[in-house]
């Protein structure tokens, strides 16, 4: 078995690509399914209501984190970055959650209608468009790994993905395959 590129040169990467992929499915997997009898506990156990020590701090907070996640998400969109595809799904997810804490928290009728609204108009209409972002992204790097697939170049030895490969099983489907830890012994003679 070679070991990794960065091994080879006297640096440890730590864990191999091949057993990262192997574990980390399992591992998210067994914390969403451990997480089932959480939330049946909490829908039975928290309290109707609740009062925050830090309700405002914990709303700015957040907001920061969102207009972080716009802004490198725009960066990264305008250097036309593939990382953009990594924060439009952040940015996403963070639009959601806000339009669901807006609309779950409101503790007024006219608060409520002001929430619906802006999670209708605003919120999801933005976390829609950042998903069509990252689809986007994606179909743009698949096609540039379909063109690098087809080339007649084959990787460096010392490739940073060792243990990793990449096929394309149909136009536009990009598959990330595992080698083999322990590659067969080549034959002696």
């Amino acid at each position: 078995m070679n070991p990794p590129g960065d091994a080879r040169r006297g640096r440890s990467r730590g864990i191999s690509d091949a057993t990262l992929l192997r574990w980390a499915p399992k591992a998210y997997l067994a914390v969403a399914v451990g997480l089932v009898p959480w939330v049946v506990y909490l829908a039975v156990a928290l309290p109707r209501r609740a009062t925050a020590a830090h309700y405002r701090l914990a709303w700015v907070g957040f907001d920061c984190f969102l207009a972080l996640a716009l802004a490198r998400t725009a960066y990264l969109g305008y250097r036309r970055r593939p990382q953009a595809e990594l924060t439009a799904v952040v940015t996403a997810t963070l639009l959601l959650v806000d339009a669901w804490f807006d609309v779950t928290t409101s503790p007024t009728t006219a608060d409520l209608w002001q929430a619906v609204i802006l999670a209708t108009f605003a919120e999801i209409p933005a976390a829609l468009a950042s998903l069509y972002l990252v689809r986007r992204v994606d179909r743009i790097i698949a096609a540039q790994l379909e063109v690098a697939a087809t080339a007649e170049h084959s990787p460096p030895a010392d490739s940073p993905a060792d243990g990793v490969g990449v096929t394309l099983s149909e136009p536009g489907e990009v598959r990330l395959e595992l080698e083999d830890e322990d590659p067969p012994a080549a034959p002696v003679g």
